[in-house]
């Protein structure tokens, strides 16, 4: 019976849908299970609602990676700081990742930020780096502290 029913409705392009299903026309579940029924929710077995993520900790993938070619801000913190730190070393330096950042983490370990990077001496660089990759640095340094956001212009930097 069930299949001329939908051999009918394929026929005349009618949904199946629009009837209950035979077990239920007269009212009796004849033909059904528990595996077939559906799972009841008892008011004792409520759900906590999991705690929501907040809009920034959602964004953070998407967030602007910083990059060596950026220019580094006065105004970044710590962790931007050695983020480009560890970029540059990678990328123009050729350092393993690995060593970039642990480098990049010793240079800042006793804190600092965006002037630390301007101010900091040639003769300092190398401590952290070594000599090649500190006058690259220093240099790269030199070349963009007149670039937006980097060296504010009342600020006056030794740079020997």
């Amino acid at each position: 019976m069930l299949f001329e029913k939908k051999k009918e409705a394929a026929l005349s392009g009618s949904n199946l849908f629009q009837s209950p299903p035979p077990a239920y026309e007269d009212g009796s579940t004849a033909g059904t299970s528990l595996a077939n029924s559906a799972p009841s929710i008892s008011p004792s077995s409520s759900t906590t609602p999991k705690p929501r993520k907040s809009l920034a900790t959602f964004l953070r993938p998407f967030a602007k990676r910083i990059r060596a070619a950026d220019t580094p801000q006065w105004a970044w913190s710590n962790v931007q700081c050695r983020e480009w730190l560890a970029a540059v070393l990678v990328e123009y330096c050729n350092r393993d990742p690995v060593v970039a950042r642990e480098l990049a983490e010793n240079m800042f370990a006793d804190g600092g930020f965006g002037p630390r990077l301007y101010t900091t001496k040639l003769v300092t660089w190398e401590g952290y780096v070594g000599k090649r990759d500190a006058e690259g640095i220093h240099g790269l340094l030199l070349s963009l502290r007149k670039e937006k956001g980097a060296v504010p212009a009342s600020v006056k930097i030794d740079t020997s």
